[in-house]
C-alpha cells in the first residue's frame, strides 16, 4: 500500500473518481503538495487559447469603466470579441498519450498542459445599465465551476494509468454484478457482510457465524432486514422499525 514516501512534489499521478453518472473513471494530475491527509493535487487543462478583443483571457480585466453604446446599437449588437489562437504550441510529437506519465510531464513542460486553477473558466459579458456598457468577467452563479484540485489518499494514487484503470474497471464490475441481484440476494449479502465483521472483530467460530445467517436468511422479510455490530453484539431490525434486537444463543 502507497504511503507519502512513496510521492514527492511534482510527480504525475492518476486516480480513480467518479463522473455525473458514478461511472468510475480515470483522471490525473500533479502533486502540489504532500500532507498527513494526503497529497494535494493540481488538475490539468489544455493550455488557455481564447482572447477578448485581441487580449489574452487570462490578461483581460474587468472594465471598471462604463462607456456609450455604440450608434446604432440594437440588443443584438456584439459588444466584444472572442478569438482562439492557433495551436502554435503543438507539434506532431505532441500528441501524446496521457496515459503514460512521462508523456503528462512532457506536455506540462512545454506548456501545451498547465494546471486547471491558472485559466479563467468562467465567461465574458457585457454588463449593460442606464450608465452605460463595459465588458466583465463573471461566474455565473447557475453554472458549476469546473475542479481545479484534489486531496487524494497516498493508498488511492497510482504513478501509472494501468494501475488505476484497473482499480475503475473492478468497481464498474462490481455495481454492474450488484444489479443482476434479487432484492434477497442483496439482502443477504449485506448481512453476511456484516457477519465477516464480527467475525474478524470478535474472534467468532463459523459454527455460530453460520447459525446467525441462517436464522436471519430463514425470516421471510429477510429483504427488509438490516443489520449492524453494536457494543460487541450482533444486532438487526426490519428497516421502518426503531428498535434494534440482539441475537442471543436462543434465537439460534
Amino acid at each position: 500500500m502507497n504511503t507519502i514516501k512513496d510521492f514527492k512534489h511534482d510527480d504525475i499521478v492518476y486516480w480513480v473518481t467518479k463522473d455525473y453518472y458514478s461511472n468510475y473513471y480515470v483522471t490525473y494530475g500533479v502533486i502540489d503538495c504532500l500532507s498527513d491527509s494526503g497529497a494535494m493535487i493540481d488538475l490539468l487543462s489544455v493550455y488557455e487559447r481564447r482572447r477578448v478583443n485581441g487580449i489574452p483571457i487570462n490578461e483581460f480585466k474587468s472594465e471598471t469603466k462604463f462607456k456609450k453604446l455604440p450608434k446604432g446599437w440594437t440588443w443584438n449588437t456584439e459588444l466584444f470579441e472572442i478569438t482562439f489562437d492557433n495551436f502554435d504550441k503543438w507539434t506532431g510529437d505532441d500528441y501524446l498519450s496521457l496515459t503514460d506519465a512521462e508523456n503528462v510531464k512532457k506536455l506540462l513542460d512545454k506548456g501545451i498542459l498547465v494546471r486547471t486553477r491558472e485559466i479563467f473558466d468562467g465567461e465574458i459579458q457585457a454588463e449593460i445599465t442606464k450608465e452605460g456598457y463595459r465588458i466583465i468577467k463573471t461566474y455565473p452563479m447557475w453554472r458549476r465551476l469546473k475542479q481545479k484540485s484534489a486531496t487524494v489518499p497516498y493508498h488511492k494514487l497510482y504513478h501509472d494509468f494501468k494501475s488505476a484503470e484497473m482499480e475503475a474497471e473492478s468497481l464498474n464490475a462490481e455495481i454492474e454484478r450488484q444489479a443482476t441481484l434479487t432484492d434477497e440476494e442483496w439482502s443477504i449479502e449485506q448481512i453476511e457482510h456484516d457477519i465477516a465483521r464480527y467475525k474478524k472483530l470478535y474472534g467468532v467460530p463459523d459454527e455460530e457465524a453460520n447459525k446467525i445467517l441462517n436464522f436471519l436468511k430463514s425470516d421471510k422479510k429477510v429483504v427488509d432486514i438490516e443489520t449492524r455490530i453494536s457494543g460487541g453484539e450482533f444486532q438487526w431490525k426490519y428497516w421502518n422499525n426503531k428498535k434494534w434486537n440482539t441475537i442471543n444463543e436462543r434465537d439460534l
